[in-house]
């Protein structure tokens, strides 16, 4: 019986050519992870930021989470900037009131 060995080969940066730039770039800003995550909360997600993946999902979810908490601040910064009863008129502004009948589940 023959048996085959895996062979490792490497590739030199002259054999990748134009690719070894996008290779770095690439490598540079991603992070492999290796977490749990509910699999109910994830369809949930999934479905919500009308995603086909994983790493989709996860990316839009980051990013949104991130935008709202940019916008926090960055309206916590104007509160001060602004008269007493513009607070007011923003924070009345932001409530959401629920539509006749109530919010449809």
């Amino acid at each position: 019986m023959k048996v085959s060995r895996a062979v490792s080969t490497r590739i030199s940066t002259e054999q990748l050519g134009i690719y070894w730039k996008h290779f770095c770039v690439y490598t540079s800003n991603v992070t492999k992870r290796l977490i749990e995550i509910d699999d109910e909360l994830l369809d949930m997600a999934r479905k919500l930021a009308d995603a086909e993946t994983i790493k989709g999902t996860v990316e839009e979810a980051l990013t949104r989470l991130v935008r709202i908490e940019m916008t926090k601040r960055h309206i916590d910064k104007l509160k001060y900037q602004m008269e007493p009863n513009a607070v007011e008129l923003l924070e009345e502004s932001r409530r959401v009131d629920p539509p006749p009948g109530g919010f449809p589940d």
